[in-house]
């Protein structure tokens, strides 16, 4: 009788870590910082790529693919907490000043231009 040795398990996927990966497209006189999950800093790079012109793909006359092709990654960095990312730092005074009634008028106005966006876009 042949017995079978048992199969090695299956390696056990990299954890998932948070990356801040910039990039920028030839053209464009802005750098883009992203933030991925990814498994490894070549993971994170594909992730960033990936993600170019993924949220204004109707805008520019480049496709997705051009773009992608045409964006190089700055730089990718691991960041300190694989689950938390901290994105920025405000005075508590400077938030404490901005009057309530700004901040809601400014929102709204962020949502009623959203919406007649997607109303032109749908319509």
């Amino acid at each position: 009788m042949v017995t079978k040795s048992p199969s090695k398990a299956a390696a056990k996927p990299a954890p998932l870590r948070l990356y801040r990966v910039w990039r920028n497209t030839a053209g464009d006189e802005s750098a883009h910082e992203i933030v991925v999950m990814a498994s490894s800093v070549a993971d994170a790079k594909s992730k960033a790529k990936a993600h170019v012109k993924s949220t204004n793909r109707g805008s520019g006359t480049r496709s997705q693919a051009d773009s992608q092709s045409l964006t190089t990654i700055l730089s990718v960095k691991s960041v300190g907490d694989k689950h938390c990312l901290e994105i920025s730092t405000v005075p508590l005074a400077a938030l404490q000043a901005i009057p309530k009634k700004a901040v809601n008028a400014a929102l709204a106005s962020v949502a009623e231009k959203k919406a007649a966006k997607a109303g032109r876009q749908t319509g």
